[in-house]
């Protein structure tokens, strides 16, 4: 049988579908704002639990290079790339006939066949 929730201690919950809730210590309630102007804050990280219980939240680098850069587009397609990989992505109106789509996808991609060509 597996937990919908374990709790760690009276702070960290940790849910079967992957969410953690942690709850700030009853001394500390009611104290002070937690976070500035009484709104919330919201973070984005990778959060490890590891094998002795220890989790870990590791918060992405603000104001950093974006993940991908657009290279090549056309007004229904782009070639982009990331660090390590290139990719292509086409956008096909679905109001189209298959005929008319695959003309346009074969189009697309040779349009941005030929921006690789002259750029290599």
């Amino acid at each position: 049988m597996i937990n919908e929730r374990v709790n760690i201690d009276s702070q960290t919950v940790y849910h079967a579908n992957g969410n953690v809730n942690i709850y700030p210590c009853m001394y500390e309630q009611g104290k002070m704002p937690f976070v500035a102007n009484g709104t919330q804050t919201s973070h984005r990280g990778r959060m490890t639990v590891h094998d002795n219980g220890i989790g870990q939240f590791k918060a992405y680098a603000e104001g950093g290079a974006p993940r991908y850069r657009t290279l090549y587009s056309t007004e229904s397609g782009e070639l982009y790339a990331s660090q390590k990989s290139l990719f292509v992505r086409v956008k096909l109106p679905l109001d189209m006939s298959a005929c008319r789509q695959a003309e346009s996808l074969f189009k697309q991609i040779a349009d941005i066949c030929d921006y690789i060509k002259k750029s290599l």
